[in-house]
């Protein structure tokens, strides 16, 4: 289930079966009503992200398999060398 919270209610989109069977156990408290103020919050949404320095960064190198390609590339093992393990890098 997706919450979207507006200035005056809290929208609920069931995205599986399992939302779907929650939202309608919750029916006898809850009340249809139009996304169009959750459109509007999604709208402003966009353009404030697309404002942000990393906008344009594109994830396609990353995901389905190919992190682990990342991770065996030969250049870890020379970085790896003088690890001691105290895993301070990876507060980064």
């Amino acid at each position: 289930v997706v919450c979207h919270k507006t200035e005056d209610a809290l929208y609920m989109d069931a995205k599986t079966e399992k939302g779907e069977k929650l939202l309608k156990v919750l029916e006898g408290i809850t009340e249809n009503a139009d996304n169009k103020a959750v459109t509007e919050q999604q709208k402003v949404t966009r353009e404030r992200m697309a404002k942000l320095p990393l906008a344009g960064l594109k994830a396609d190198a990353f995901g389905d398999g190919k992190t682990k390609e990342f991770f065996d590339r030969p250049e870890w093992k020379e970085l790896s060398e003088s690890c001691l393990g105290c895993g301070t890098c990876t507060f980064v």
